[in-house]
């Protein structure tokens, strides 16, 4: 388990849902300084945390923990689909994507925007799917810094 991961996965996802460490730390039935120990790394949280956090934020406890980079379990999707999925949330350029992409049906694992990129992808003949994962990997080299 790296803490560090753990302590930044718990901090962003907090962040991107909008809440408070108070409003996490109620659904935890902790104080808010307590909750705070697990986002600066000096606590980890008890598996029984781990399991109401997980499923507050709908991730598997994988990615709590830092074992994967998949937010969420494998299901009914194509290794393309859980990469695309994985490599959208890391770029940064939601913004970008959702602007390209059109409605999506409802999967109740991701977030709207995460919805409609994996629903225009299956919809999507071959040679878009392949153009979709390119523009993809090609955003998450951005950001990580990487030149093309």
């Amino acid at each position: 388990m790296s803490a560090m991961q753990m302590k930044n996965r718990l901090r962003e996802l907090r962040l991107e849902k909008g809440e408070s460490q108070e409003e996490v730390a109620k659904l935890l039935s902790l104080s808010r300084t307590s909750y705070c120990k697990y986002e600066t790394g000096t606590y980890e949280p008890a598996i029984e945390s781990l399991l109401i956090l997980a499923n507050h934020y709908r991730v598997t406890v994988d990615y709590l923990v830092g074992r994967t980079d998949i937010p969420f379990g494998s299901g009914d999707y194509s290794a393309d689909e859980i990469y695309l999925v994985a490599e959208y949330r890391k770029s940064g350029k939601k913004d970008m994507i959702k602007n390209i992409m059109s409605e999506s049906e409802q999967m109740s694992s991701l977030s709207d925007d995460e919805r409609e990129l994996v629903n225009n992808y299956r919809v999507s003949g071959k040679s878009s799917k392949r153009s979709l994962l390119d523009f993809s990997r090609y955003l998450s080299d951005m950001k990580n810094g990487k030149t093309l």
